[in-house]
Formats: structure tokens, C-alpha cells, sequence
């Protein structure tokens, strides 16, 4: 945000092989990478500014979240906005659902026209929240938004897709049933093309289309008193669902909370979430439902996204105690190394969000907590393996 914004700028060294020759001693081989690394913050310290969701695109990254300090009257807006790699501000838009009430945003998506589609809740003056999609130009401007709900019953939507084969978005999250729900909204004006709605206390949190054409969500259910992993995938070209809708994968895992793909094994999926102990949980599947590896970390922790990094490493982030976390995986689901952060005020940090920079750094989103406890927007930039220097 305009208001406050920080950046420190730090440049990893770079280091020149040495070659040995019998004649004249050149010196050879190529210099070690070298990456830009530094935090960003956005916000002024006077309430709740947090950054839930981060998708990369040409010279930079999008990110999703709520505002207090930029917000239209009301206690939080939805926040969108553009921010280069340094994460300097492009551009920010605020999004009111129109009734001064506390909004949020979770996730966003640049659809196959290059809009901006976004989705999380918004607070209704008749009571409760709705699930709210709004769609946004390339520049930040909002040309539609819509919300799906019933009046006085809290809904919230955590994912949005673009499902461009039947020219619809994908909204999921949860209805007023507290059931897994995924709402179907027309892109052309965002009017209902019909849900589909679990059975059970259950909610999707995250969704992704997959390089083998099906739209998958994770997500958890209430099984016997205790909340198990949930998955379901639809082939994006019929529609057909690949096995019965709503999966449990996984009794290990509490909760799923990020899903990506695998960009160097087609078939393959990264999920992530919280384990029934307390821990981190990290798994890879195939697209079909079965699971090909589950782990947890070592430390009692939440991982709330997932990205395969450039090295065809595995990535995820979140939190553990007071501070955002990140955890570094091989393929075979090995712990290859695992960090904390502490945006300097000893109080709460989280992260939320992670994508891979052009330049192959790991690009961290979520929230730096002040001792008063206000939130500030966090946007922390490491190399591969999580430093910052």
C-alpha cells in the first residue's frame, strides 16, 4: 500500500568457480546465481492489513487480502493489488461489498481473458457473510462482483478458478449448511450456474486446474469427531467427476489448505495443510485421488500453500508458534530444510501465500503483527533455499 512501504534490498554474493590450467592459469566455469532478497510491508499500523493470496505474472505478482487503512468507511475492504518483484506498488484497488461491513479476500486468478477474478467473503447488513467473487481488469479496475448466500447464515468462499472450457469461475468454500459447496458463476455477469454441495460439515479451501485437464479442490471433513484430508476432482471437459465427489485421502491430515501442481511430473499434485498431531503436512498424490507420499514436519506448525520451485523442489509455508514458516521438501518427500520468520516485533507473523520469482526466488505473503497488535501486510523475497541474506 501507498500509505507504508518499506523495502530492504539485499544482494546475495556472487561467487566465481576457478579453473586450474597447465598453461596460462584463466581463470573458468560460471558464477553462482545471485538473488535479490528483502521483505516488503504494506499497511500503517493502525488495524488489520493481510495478505491471504499471490499469483506471479509478467514482472511481478498480483496479491489478494483485506485492508483497514485503505478501507471505504467500513471496518476492512477487499484489497488487490499489483506489486513488482522489489514489491513496490503498481497498482492497489479496494473492493467494498457495498455495506460497510468487514470484507476479505482469499484467492485470485488472471483468467484466459486476462481479467483478474478474486474471491472470499463479504458481511451482509441482513446478517451473516456471503461468498463474494468480484472480477477485476488487468489495470485493477472492478467490473463486476456478485455473492451467494442466504441471508443471516455465515458462507465463505476460499478459492476461485477459471473453468474457461463452459465459460464459468469456480467459487469453493463452504454454504450455509457449513458443507463443502462450489458455486458455479457465469463470467459474463457472474449469475449462478448451478453448485455443487457436500453432505456433512466439510469445506474446500483451495482449488486448482491441472495440466491434464481436471479442476481438483482440497479441502476437510467432519468424520467421527475428527476432520479429515478431503479431495474431488471434475474433468474440465465434461464436467464428469472423477470418482465419487468429496474424497477423504488422507485420516493423517487434519486439514488441506494448499494444492498445486507438480510442473515436472504432469500427473502429480503437492497438498499441504495440518496433521490430526499438530504438525505440518505435506503429500503428494496423483490427480486420480491416491496418494504417492505423505509427511509431517518435525514441529508443530500449519502450511497453508504449496509450489514446486524451479530445482523441482517442494515448497510450503504457513506458520509455527508466533512466527511464519516455511518447509523445503525433496520429490520423495524428504525434509531438506525448514525456517522461521520474525518480522522484528516478537509478536504474530504468518505466511498464506508462495510463488517462484523469474529469477528463482521464493516470494512469501501474509502478515507481520506489531506489539500492539496491528496487522501489517508482509511480502518477504529469499533465495531458493529460504535466506535472506
Amino acid at each position: 500500500m501507498k500509505i507504508k512501504k518499506m523495502f530492504m534490498y539485499l544482494m546475495l554474493s556472487s561467487l566465481i568457480l576457478i579453473g586450474c590450467s597447465d598453461d596460462d592459469g584463466n581463470t573458468s566455469g560460471p558464477a553462482e546465481p545471485t538473488y535479490t532478497t528483502g521483505t516488503a510491508v504494506f499497511g500503517d499500523s493502525t488495524g488489520e492489513d493481510v495478505i491471504y493470496g499471490i499469483e506471479k505474472i509478467a514482472g511481478g505478482f498480483l496479491l489478494t487480502g483485506n485492508t483497514a487503512s485503505l478501507n471505504n468507511g467500513s471496518s476492512s475492504d477487499g484489497l488487490v493489488m499489483q506489486v513488482d518483484a522489489a514489491g513496490t506498488t503498481i497498482w492497489e484497488s479496494t473492493i467494498d461489498s457495498g455495506e460497510n461491513g468487514y470484507d476479505r479476500l482469499y484467492d485470485l486468478e488472471v483468467d484466459s481473458n486476462g481479467n483478474i477474478a478474486t474471491a472470499g467473503f463479504a458481511t451482509r447488513s441482513v446478517g451473516g457473510t456471503d461468498m463474494w467473487i468480484a472480477v477485476l481488469s488487468s489495470a485493477g479496475t472492478l467490473s463486476n462482483m456478485a455473492f451467494f448466500g442466504a441471508d443471516g447464515i455465515n458462507e465463505r468462499a476460499y478459492t476461485v478458478g477459471d473453468w474457461n472450457e463452459v465459460d464459468v469461475y469456480t467459487v469453493g468454500g463452504y454454504n450455509s449448511d457449513t458443507d463443502a459447496t462450489i458455486q458455479y458463476s457465469d463470467r459474463n455477469d457472474l449469475s449462478s450456474r448451478g453448485v455443487d454441495s457436500l453432505t456433512g460439515t466439510s469445506s474446500w479451501y483451495r482449488g486448482v486446474k491441472t495440466t491434464d485437464n481436471l479442476v481438483i479442490h482440497v479441502g476437510d471433513i467432519l468424520v467421527d469427531g475428527q476432520y479429515d484430508g478431503l479431495f474431488t476432482a471434475f474433468n474440465s471437459v465434461d464436467g464428469v467427476y472423477i470418482q465419487t465427489p468429496g474424497t477423504v485421502i488422507s485420516t493423517l491430515a487434519s486439514r488441506l489448505y494448499g494444492a498445486n501442481n507438480s510442473p515436472t511430473i504432469r500427473s502429480a499434485l503437492l497438498i499441504c495443510g495440518l496433521a490430526d498431531n499438530g504438525s505440518g503436512y505435506i503429500a503428494k498424490m496423483n490427480t486420480s485421488g491416491s496418494l504417492v507420499w505423505e509427511t509431517t514436519t518435525t514441529q508443530a506448525a500449519t502450511l497453508y500453500d504449496i509450489v514446486e520451485d524451479s530445482m523441482g523442489n517442494i515448497v510450503a509455508v504457513g506458520y509455527s508458534g508466533a512466527d511464519a514458516f516455511m518447509v523445503k521438501l525433496d520429490q520423495s518427500g524428504n525434509i531438506l530444510a525448514s525456517k522461521t520468520f520474525d518480522g522484528g516485533a516478537g509478536a504474530n507473523d504468518r505466511f498464506y501465500g508462495i510463488a517462484v520469482s523469474d529469477n528463482s526466488e521464493l516470494v512469501m505473503v501474509g502478515y507481520t503483527e506489531d506489539a500492539n497488535g496491528d496487522k501489517n501486510g508482509w511480502m518477504v523475497t529469499t533465495d531458493p533455499d529460504g535466506n535472506l541474506n
